[in-house]
């Protein structure tokens, strides 16, 4: 059988004696032309890009999820940039006053069969799924922030931020659950803001020009050997593990961890005048999720407090990377029910996954017309984490902030529902999966955009050339911001190949 499987539970557990750095328990492990069009393709970059993953669980109804043509005609509305998203019980029109910016898809699948509880590995991934046997599915790929990461991680940078909305992996649930990999090894969200916090400020020196005291500079001395001591017993282990072995990826990851707090420590060239990182009293101290106790009434502080730490890890330069589950289809999102004013007349008692099985994609079924709002929900958390992008200066881009230059990829665990039997996608590598870019994007990306991949709302194009084209904007735009970074530009990410350009979709 090989080597038995150690959990990074356990792997935590055996490396804790070192007793190295409080914060690394926590620790996560760590563009073809540039996507659809450049709308400023001569403008060199002022900035490098960052990239946050969002995914909402359950799948959007196709009466609530397409635009409409206008205020006052309630028709769906074509391809192309004119179109409205206001409308009542919209899932999208949280979204509406960042239009300009959104590229809404449609037409969009697959590659493989899969079942929506399921697709959380090839989402972010393009990879197959391989399952048997009842067990949880495995995948073999990577997730574009942690490929992007390990491509072009800045000098101090630590691994990619995976924040999730009551969300704790059990043993049991692992691969289903999660929505961003590192070589098959599927990474657990932090669902505690203050572990997340500690991960990545508990060390965090901002540079100064104030001289470093005698015992500061001792201590920065301590810290440093501490963290070498780590590298070298780490180092140690790199070949006692086979390089498929998930605990593998982990390890490469903690090394990563390392590697970013000696940069910390280092301090930083950047120009960090919007780097405030919040106090630890402004961050929730949610252990509840972790025990499997939920607390309803600290969702929004758990969120507001992930927002402020995914826009401050940015602006202090830690991580130009970040995903953020937002609950999943389990008891989580059931009790999420509480919170949303349009479901107040629901019984919250009532199995509301059974519900969405009740959905038929139409605008007059009840069902569809709960399940709009509560998809709504994770888009105003969307819009929340917008709005925050947008009041932080970019430290490397007077006058632009992170918003300007963030690329937000917006998926969800199921479909566009369009018939009864497809409230699950079914099975069927055919479902159309709904994706949203949203973010300024470095103005790489022309925004403002209802997209028909292959020319039709039927799905026809696999979802990968979409990350695809991602991947190979960051190339891009990292060589312009590091003329000696070498891009690589690839011809397709993930496991699915396609033959429609993505570039001609805005033709």
């Amino acid at each position: 059988m090989g080597h038995p499987r150690t959990t990074r539970r356990d792997f935590l557990k055996k490396t804790a004696s070192l007793s190295v750095v409080p914060s690394l328990a926590p620790l996560l492990p760590p563009l073809l032309a540039p996507l659809l069009v450049p709308c400023r393709a001569s403008a060199a970059a002022k900035a490098p890009l960052r990239l946050i993953l969002l995914h909402s669980p359950f799948h959007f109804g196709e009466a609530y999820y397409h635009p409409q043509i206008s205020p006052t005609d309630s028709g769906p509305a074509p391809a192309g940039s004119n179109f409205f998203l206001g409308y009542a019980n919209s899932s999208l029109a949280p979204l509406a006053p960042f239009q300009k910016d959104l590229i809404i898809f449609r037409g969009l699948k697959y590659g493989a069969a899969s079942s929506s509880h399921l697709s959380g590995g090839t989402a972010f991934t393009g990879s197959a799924l391989e399952t048997a046997g009842g067990t949880n599915p495995k995948i073999s790929g990577t997730s574009i922030d942690q490929y992007l990461f390990n491509r072009m991680a800045q000098a101090g940078s630590l691994s990619p931020i995976c924040a999730g909305l009551f969300t704790y992996l059990s043993a049991t649930h692992t691969f289903d659950h999660s929505i961003v990999f590192n070589n098959g090894a599927p990474l657990a969200q932090i669902d505690n803001p203050m572990n997340l916090y500690n991960a990545l400020f508990a060390n965090f020196r901002p540079p100064t020009n104030t001289p470093a005291t005698p015992a500061s500079m001792s201590q920065t001395a301590r810290r440093q050997q501490a963290l070498a001591f780590a590298q070298k017993y780490l180092n140690g282990l790199v070949g006692q593990l086979p390089s498929t072995s998930p605990s593998a990826s982990a390890l490469e990851s903690h090394l990563a961890a390392i590697r970013g707090l000696a940069g910390q420590i280092a301090g930083s060239s950047a120009n960090l005048a919007g780097c405030s990182p919040p106090s630890s009293s402004a961050v929730t101290n949610d252990a509840g999720p972790d025990a499997g106790n939920y607390v309803v009434s600290n969702a929004p502080l758990d969120v507001t407090s992930f927002i402020n730490i995914i826009t401050q890890a940015f602006a202090c330069d830690i991580t130009r990377f970040a995903s953020f589950k937002m609950s999943d289809y389990a008891d989580p999102s059931q009790i999420l029910l509480q919170l949303m004013p349009g479901l107040t007349d629901f019984d919250q008692t009532t199995n509301w996954h059974a519900m969405t099985h009740t959905t038929d994609g139409s605008a007059t079924n009840a069902s569809d017309i709960k399940l709009a709002q509560f998809k709504a929900y994770f888009m105003n958390q969307a819009a929340a984490l917008l709005s925050a992008l947008k009041a932080v200066p970019d430290p490397y881009s007077t006058g632009q902030t992170l918003y300007d230059n963030t690329v937000v990829l917006i998926g969800s665990e199921g479909p566009v529902q369009t018939s009864h039997s497809d409230y699950h996608g079914n099975g069927d590598p055919r479902s159309d999966q709904p994706f949203i870019i949203a973010g300024g994007c470095g103005g790489y990306f022309k925004g403002g955009q209802l997209i028909f991949a292959g020319g039709s709302k039927s799905a026809s194009v696999p979802h990968n050339a979409l990350l695809t084209n991602i991947v190979n904007t960051f190339e891009t735009n990292q060589q312009q911001f590091n003329p000696s970074y070498v891009p690589k530009i690839l011809s397709q990410y993930g496991d699915y190949s396609f033959s429609v350009s993505p570039t001609s979709w805005l033709t």
